[in-house]
């Protein structure tokens, strides 16, 4: 790693510990002032991910829903690896899911599956169909599709990762 990169991994870093406790506004603070410092330089695309992500996850802790959604999907469309989008997707379909926009959750959740090689990162975009199902009273689909994520989830020995 290069210096440059030793310094914004540490900025990265230490908006995740602001993150894990809950502190938001710091967390903006210090990705701002790592956004600033990218800014016109090539990084990898590793960096701006993490950097875009983190900072949907300090809107979303500010409860600025539509703020952290712009990050998170920003996040998502630098991505360049299938499963990283997927588990990217996943996490929005969530976030959408929570929020009770069932049809963006849906169309992230198909994104999700789409983009995933790995057959570990299926089991959350299934248990989130499910959960859409059961928004909409569809209770048999809701049985179908958390049992669908609870299979691969067992087949990919990451049952602790499908909590219904």
């Amino acid at each position: 790693m290069t210096p440059f990169e030793k310094e914004i991994d540490a900025l990265l870093r230490k908006s995740g510990f602001y993150l894990q406790t809950y502190r938001a506004i710091d967390a903006v603070s210090v990705l701002e002032q790592a956004q600033l410092m990218v800014e016109g330089k090539e990084v990898k695309w590793q960096v701006n991910a993490a950097l875009y992500r983190n900072k949907g996850q300090a809107y979303y802790q500010l409860g600025e829903f539509d703020e952290a959604m712009g990050h998170f999907i920003h996040s998502y469309e630098i991505l360049e690896d299938g499963n990283d989008k997927a588990a990217a997707a996943g996490l929005i379909a969530g976030y959408y899911l929570r929020n009770g926009s069932l049809d963006e959750a849906a169309l992230w959740a198909d994104k999700a599956m789409e983009s995933a090689t790995e057959p570990e990162l299926m089991a959350g975009p299934y248990q989130i169909k499910g959960g859409i199902a059961e928004a909409k009273n569809d209770y048999p689909k809701a049985i179908e599709q958390l049992n669908r994520a609870a299979a691969l989830a067992e087949e990919s020995h990451c049952l602790t990762d499908v909590a219904i």
